[in-house]
């Protein structure tokens, strides 16, 4: 990953401070912004104040601590924070409804935990009454309604016609039911009355409004007592005169498990409620439904209109419509706040959705003077990576994303700061918008023409590029400050080249691999170099259960199973690809893995490095019953340092040491196969060395080098790990071959370790999205769309190959498009193998994420008109010691009489095993410090010669190995 950060600054910063307007007449201004630090925060109501701005009612969560706590915002009319208020910290409360008084202050409604009696805990209704500052004036506290053991709650507050207020709380754990209250403006009670019902138990939300003939409607949710119906939500809608006497009630089917979350009077004199209800699916699981009911005065229903989530919130619109928010589900603690509204018939107006990849919720929604409207809720994709406190602010058509930042990113030929004839556009860079003062950021790329847009809301901008290569520099002194009123804002970034060189890209990948059809693999290559790439070659090592059934183009020569092209030219920004048509051979067993390497030339590293140049390489292969690794040393310049290595058999490390490679040398380490097991070795590099040349670790592995009695081994291990190919002119694939397969799914490499799918701190991930038309006819466009992770950098992506032409850009808070336009993908009924198609990215995640962290990821996808299909989602856990460690001194055989001679050796030395011959035996030497340094193998027979090659002089340890098992060990002596 790329670590410098590259801002405009003096050599230039640039700040963007943009007045942009979504609807230039009515003047609305539009925002996003997450509120809250390092403990969990949430919304529970949001009003806005008379004095245009807007009061945000939540609580805070302190997992440390477990404190509970009434957590209050207030901020200016474009969301600035004006200040911010914590209540009654050394309890546990929690706030429910605000209400804005006349003398601007607020009253606060909620609950708190007060001691009842011989340690004994429960919860109160709980009013805390601030001035403008929200500062607490007073606070009270209500007795019980029932029994001293019973939980009270307050749900919600309005202020009435006359100047007091009626408060609504839920009653639990004994005399289970629902109390109004009426009280004065100092919080005085006035009358109160308690309602219960049958079925009733622990009511869990509830709302309270006055209606127009001076009376209130009710609507709550509770958990129902029917020992039939254990966890079915019960949903009553309650209507009363104005001394709380009820006039009539409405009850939900509690089979259908209904919660009421919201009610509003219509200007009809009816009423429009928010609800969920269970859905029973004909084919799929049961799932919880949104609906929007119309009822008349009488509370008879007039219509009912499904939602496309599930509405917490509602108000009534300027036109006698109705808006409601709250979330659609997405699974995986999953979900994204939408907004939609409707006419006063029901019908569906606007639908938008907005959010990112992990969990957003909207709880209140407002209609604000300005014609638009304000939504308070809850936010992990944003902030602080924990529940933060999200609030929007739309324009009428739910837009708050109504300006541009544009520009364009250019190498500047003739360093005159201005794009002119003969500049270079240059494509695929991902330019960042961050808000100040906020956690927010925007991204766009560049197209074909260099040219980005980052659609954003009102406010301040810090605009960079965060990756750019190390080849380019800013040399256009800039320092701006733009104020504008439009909906565009321009910022071009004329870099210059100060490295002359190429930076050659290539990557391979299919979609899926079987026995009974072939398969295209997609080799992408690219140019993001600042000069064109001369004389490229692309060499392509095929696995050898791959049957190769066509080329795109012709290779120039073959060596075994490596294929070389010539490429030629490769401009600047310029890419290609080659598609090679494979068939996995009938002798591979299902499930095994079958790999593809890359290798593009030139392969020059131009910039100037503070490592000392050792680069170490890994190779894996099987005699007989042994796994050989061996570890080469690439440069002959280098200082050699000793690396430690792991050896892993299937999933557990099984042997550990160190190993010094000599320049331009090797060292082999041999390990004795055991019946259907799996090797993997990892050795770390030389630290420090840059990513474009190498990963941390070198690695290689060996697949069913012993099968069993049937010939089958173990699979699926090979990409729980990482494959150790980060340079970009490398690439290594390793796929397994299938049956049965999900035509439109989502993988990640490394899959990660153990069922968790541990993966370290600060490893990247590459993930794959494939699709197959399924349809009955010729798909023309398809697009991906894949929210990314917050725990992923957005800024670092790279895509890398596909299987067909494809565009992309970032979008939003970190959204990828992909695009593939006129793809003419067939349908599978018409050509099976070629209704795939796949696109394939790399991402780094954020710097240090904490242990513990889950990454999660999926996609939908998007055939012609069709609705979305969403992929599985993947998951990684962020790891440390993760990895299982079993050595074990292994057994020796006994009784067996070894000889070595000659011993002192000059030239070679024989080591023999005295009566008994073995179908592999494997000899391993080392050094007295314990390094491996030696090893030979033979087969059918009872002795192994060793050549002395490169050993010094001196004694040397060895361990004689029989077909897997120990022999002896001995020492031999070169002289």
């Amino acid at each position: 990953m790329l670590s410098n950060n590259n801002f405009l600054n003096i050599y230039g910063l640039i700040y963007l401070f943009s007045l942009l307007f979504p609807t230039v007449g009515l003047g609305q201004h539009a925002w996003e912004r997450v509120y809250g630090d390092s403990i969990g925060e949430c919304a529970s109501e949001v009003e806005q104040t008379k004095d245009g701005g807007y009061i945000i009612l939540g609580n805070n969560h302190d997992k440390t601590t477990s404190n509970h706590d009434i957590y209050l915002v207030k901020t200016a009319a474009n969301g600035d924070t004006l200040w911010t208020r914590t209540y009654d910290k050394t309890a546990y409360d929690a706030g429910n409804s605000i209400e804005q008084t006349t003398d601007g202050g607020y009253l606060i409604l909620g609950k708190r935990q007060v001691e009842t009696g011989d340690n004994q805990f429960n919860s109160r209704m709980y009013l805390i009454k601030t001035n403008s500052n929200g500062d607490t004036l007073w606070t009270r506290t209500y007795a019980s309604f029932s029994s001293i053991s019973s939980d009270e709650v307050g749900f919600s507050i309005q202020q009435t016609a006359d100047g007091g207020f009626i408060l609504l709380g839920g009653i639990n754990n004994n005399s289970i039911g629902i109390c109004l209250l009426k009280i004065d403006t100092l919080g005085t009670v006035l009358w109160k009355k308690k309602y219960s019902r049958n079925r009733m138990y622990w009511v869990s939300e509830g709302v309270v409004q006055e209606t127009s003939d001076s009376g209130y409607i009710v609507s709550i949710s509770c958990l129902a007592s029917d020992p039939v119906l254990q966890n079915s939500y019960l949903g009553v809608l309650y209507k009363f005169d104005v001394n709380g006497n009820e006039v009539w009630n409405t009850t939900y089917d509690p089979s259908k498990k209904t919660r009421l979350y919201d009610v509003k009077e219509t200007i009809d004199g009816g009423f429009i409620v928010a609800r969920s209800t269970l859905f029973l699916g004909t084919y799929s699981p049961d799932v919880n439904q949104g609906i929007i009911d119309k009822l008349d005065a009488n509370g008879r229903l007039i219509w009912s209109k499904n939602t496309i989530g599930i509405p917490l919130s509602l108000d009534l619109t300027s036109n006698g419509g109705f808006i409601c928010t709250g979330f659609v589900d997405g699974g995986n603690l999953e979900s994204q706040l939408f907004i939609q509204k409707l006419d006063a018939s029901g019908n569906s107006l606007l639908e938008r959705i907005y959010g990112g990849a992990g969990r957003d919720v909207g709880s209140s929604i407002r209609a604000v003077s300005n014609g638009g409207f304000i939504v308070a809720g809850e936010t992990t994709s944003h902030g602080n990576g924990d529940l933060d406190l999200y609030v929007i602010l739309v324009d009428s058509a739910g837009i708050y994303l109504a300006g541009t930042i544009q520009g364009n990113i250019f190498q500047d030929l003739d360093l005159n700061c201005i794009s002119t004839t003969g500049d270079i556009d240059l494509e695929g860079i991902v330019v960042q918008a961050s808000l100040n003062n906020t956690n927010l950021n925007y991204y766009g790329t560049t197209d074909s023409l260099g040219h980005y847009e980052i659609p954003c809301q009102w406010g301040r901008y810090s605009i960079s590029i965060p990756q750019l290569h190390p080849y380019y520099s800013f040399h256009c002194p800039q320092n701006i400050l733009m104020d504008t009123v439009g909906f565009n804002d321009t910022v071009n970034f004329p870099l210059e080249a100060t490295i002359l060189c190429p930076v050659m890209h290539v990557d391979a990948s299919v979609s899926i691999l079987r026995k009974t059809a072939p398969s295209t693999y997609g080799i992408q290559y690219c140019n993001h170099g600042t000069v064109d790439g001369q004389n490229v070659s692309i060499e392509v090592d095929i696995d050898p259960f791959l049957t190769i059934h066509s080329f795109s183009i012709p290779p120039i020569s073959q060596v075994g199973n490596t294929y070389t092209f010539n490429v030629g030219t490769v401009g600047i920004g310029e890419c290609g690809t080659i598609d090679v048509a494979v068939q996995v051979d009938s002798s591979a067993i299902l499930g095994q893995t079958h790999c593809v390497e890359v290798h593009i030339s030139p392969d020059s590293l131009c910039l100037p490095h503070s490592w000392t140049g050792m680069i170490l390489e890994a190779q894996g292969t099987c005699q007989n019953d042994s796994v050989f690794f061996r570890i080469e040393n690439l440069s002959t310049t280098s200082t050699t340092i000793p690396r430690n290595y792991w050896v892993f058999e299937d999933d557990i490390i099984m042997r550990t040491g160190t190993v010094n490679v000599p320049n331009g040398g090797d060292t082999m380490i041999a390990i004795s196969a055991a019946p259907r097991k799996f090797y993997r070795i990892e050795v770390e590099q030389e630290a420090g060395i840059p990513w474009v040349v190498a990963d941390p670790i070198a690695s290689a592995f060996v697949e069913g080098c012993v099968p069993d009695n049937n010939g089958e081994f173990n699979v699926g291990l090979p990409n729980l790990y990482p494959n150790g190919h980060a340079p970009t002119f490398m690439a290594i694939d390793c796929r397994e071959n299938g049956g049965a397969f999900d035509p439109n799914n989502k993988i990640a490499k490394p899959v990660g370790y153990a069922s968790n799918h541990y993966i370290k701190m600060n490893q990247y991930i590459d993930y794959q999205i494939n699709f197959q038309n399924t349809g009955t006819d010729t798909a023309f466009q398809v697009i991906l769309i894949d929210t990314l992770s917050t725990y992923l950098d957005v800024s670092t992506i790279q895509m890398t190959t596909a299987s067909h032409p494809y565009t992309w850009q970032l979008k939003d808070n970190g959204v990828l498009e992909v695009r593939f336009e006129n793809i003419m993908l067939p349908d599978s009924f018409v050509n099976e193998a070629a209704s795939h198609g796949f696109v394939k990215f790399r991402i780094w995640q954020k710097e240090n994420n904490p242990i513990g962290t889950v990454i999660y990821n999926f996609a939908d996808i998007y055939f012609d008109q069709n609705d979305p299909i969403r992929t599985n989602t993947t998951d990684h856990e962020i790891g440390l010691n993760f990895y299982t460690i079993t050595i074990a001194p292994p057994a020796v055989e006994t009784e067996t009489i070894v000889s070595a001679f000659p011993n002192p050796f000059t030239d070679c030395v024989t080591i023999q095993v005295e009566g008994k011959k073995y179908q592999a035996l494997t000899l391993v030497v080392y050094d007295l410090m314990g390094h491996q340094v030696a090893a030979a193998f033979d087969h059918d027979t009872n002795k192994i010669q060793l050549k002395r090659n490169r050993l010094n002089t001196g004694v040397y340890l060895f361990k004689l190995v029989g077909e897997g098992k120990p022999i002896c060990s001995g020492k031999i002596v070169a002289q």
